[in-house]
């Protein structure tokens, strides 16, 4: 039987007139109303906003290392090393900003974690996949740091880094 085709008045109440169509169709309904559920959610999650992916880019010019001359202060953690940026910052809502700042410190920054990968600045929401690999190189041998977003903030007072403080009350630490 087809329910598809049918017209709303007349022909649905002569098809519902049997129990065995009337299951039928409620299950019809159930599968058809889960499938535009599961649809919408699935476009939501794959589809981000312009702003969100904004704050996830990372430009090009980022990308490029600075000479040693051109670094601020060289005697950082951070100078000379393959840096990864991943997750989201109260402190640093672009990852740009934070990359551009760790660059004028000497960092490498990438966009994906290999094993040359020094260091990882993680956020909050980073990636299930991030952090398999990150694991997963770490138990090959690989010496890869994780910095939370404490820590880094921690490791730029530290070293007299500049950067705009974060409200303490909009500062949220997720493991």
């Amino acid at each position: 039987m087809e329910i598809n085709n049918l017209i709303i008045d007349e022909d649905l109440i002569g098809y519902l007139s049997s129990k065995e169509n009337i299951n039928t169709f409620i299950n019809f309904c159930i599968r058809e109303r889960q499938s535009v559920e599961i649809k919408m959610s699935m476009k939501r999650v794959r589809t981000p906003s312009i702003a969100e992916l904004e704050k996830r880019h990372i430009a090009s010019d980022t990308l490029k290392p600075l000479s040693v001359d051109e670094v601020d202060n060289p005697n950082t953690p951070f100078c000379g090393k393959k840096i990864v940026i991943t997750g989201q910052f109260n402190a640093f809502p672009k990852r740009d900003v934070l990359g551009k700042l760790l660059r004028l410190y000497g960092a490498d920054i990438n966009t994906a974690i290999s094993k040359h990968t020094n260091i990882v600045i993680m956020g909050n929401a980073a990636g299930p996949k991030k952090k398999e690999k990150i694991k997963d190189l770490q138990g090959q041998g690989f010496p890869i740091e994780v910095f939370n977003e404490f820590q880094l903030l921690k490791t730029f007072d530290e070293y007299n880094i500049p950067y705009e403080k974060p409200n303490e009350d909009d500062f949220v630490i997720l493991e």
